[in-house]
């Protein structure tokens, strides 16, 4: 009996122990950072692409005349609070007897803020921007978005990276705060890449930072993998899983992915810009085929993506199907700066001899 206990103990003791040590391995193993220099260089042009087009909108967002302006964001704030008499206060401060339509619409409105778990959030909006410190005068306004505009170029070419990044990052997560009327999941995904590559070395490789380093050496500069680069790395990949696998589970929930009828939806809504295929609609069968095995293959793929993408054989087919997946997506909504966004994310997963033979990084490389 004691020898039976003895061994479960052993047992347990050597299954905790590997269970460790492969969770240290995951993390804290050495990793090279050419992949990273992949998503650094597709991120950075997204962001570039994305100033590019709302040059001339920008006051629609940030400003005097901004769809939302700071009024608006201190009234959500307040109502997110709680205190929904505010709102009935006349200018000196003192409350309005409420009666009649006054009375209902309090009401109604501390109604809707109990039952809806998102309004308490709002209290957060506009807190952690840098448009809650800074004037929003035209020219302010003008000043940061080419300093912006000038932090993703440094990100792009690799000019004191990681402090490229933390700066693009803040401007982003500013914007997203002060004009949360164009916040999307787009801008989710562009804030998490840029956070988690200024954990790692992603400006190591393909980067001015790099040619600097090697100025002076014979020869190309072999870069060495840390466990930085391994971090960031699974940082973006452990997060992509979880975005995919919540977001397939999410269709689990919409009646138009169990009928099939999702990606027909998508093709033939006149508010996306993507390749017109109305024609199809005239085709009932190749309508019904399309949209059913769209709807299937992105269902498929999202909730597998976490448990697929892991394994190196599988890797590689993932990956096209992830890239197939995001191509069709940007040609058929016309939201091409969402889908490359996701395929930056992608890279991720890249293998660092792929990475490097794109970049023209010399390997193999040297551990340290």
């Amino acid at each position: 009996m004691k020898n039976t206990t003895t061994g479960r103990t052993t047992t347990s003791h050597i299954w905790w122990h590997s269970l460790w040590h492969s969770w240290d391995a995951f993390w804290f193993a050495v990793a090279h950072p050419a992949p990273l220099a992949l998503v650094r260089i597709l991120t950075a042009g997204v962001l570039l692409w994305i100033h590019a087009v709302t040059w001339t909108q920008i006051s629609a967002v940030v400003g005097e005349t901004a769809w939302l302006d700071r009024k608006g964001m201190q009234e959500m704030r307040l109502l997110a609070e709680g205190n929904h008499m505010r709102d009935y206060r006349d200018p000196a401060g003192t409350l309005v007897p409420l009666s009649g339509p006054l009375l209902d619409d309090a009401g109604n409105l501390k109604r809707d803020a109990a039952g809806n778990p998102v309004l308490p959030t709002n209290r957060w909006w506009g807190t952690f921007s840098l448009w809650h410190l800074l004037p929003e005068s035209p020219g302010m306004v003008m000043a940061v978005q080419v300093g912006l505009i000038l932090a993703a170029v440094c990100v792009l070419i690799g000019v004191g990276t990681r402090w490229a990044l933390l700066l693009t990052w803040l401007g982003h997560v500013s914007y997203v705060q002060r004009g949360m009327v164009i916040y999307s999941g787009m801008d989710a995904i562009l804030l998490l890449l840029l956070l988690y590559l200024s954990v790692g070395p992603a400006g190591a490789v393909c980067s001015i930072d790099a040619w600097l380093k090697s100025r002076g050496k014979s020869g190309p500069g072999i870069v060495v993998p840390s466990t930085f680069a391994n971090i960031s790395l699974r940082l973006i990949q452990v997060h992509l899983c979880l975005i995919y696998f919540c977001a397939g589970a999410a269709k689990l929930q919409g009646p138009t992915w169990w009928n099939g009828t999702a990606v027909y939806l998508l093709m033939m809504s006149p508010e996306y810009g993507g390749v017109p295929v109305e024609w199809m609609a005239q085709h009932e069968m190749l309508w019904q085929f399309v949209s059913l095995a769209g709807g299937i293959f992105t269902v498929g793929f999202e909730l597998s993506f976490a448990f697929l993408v892991w394994h190196p054989r599988l890797r590689p087919v993932v990956l096209v199907a992830g890239l197939f997946l995001h191509v069709m997506l940007a040609l058929l909504s016309g939201l091409g700066a969402f889908q490359m966004t996701m395929v930056a994310a992608l890279l991720a997963f890249v293998p660092a001899e792929t990475a490097g033979r794109i970049l023209r990084q010399p390997l193999p490389l040297s551990r340290g």
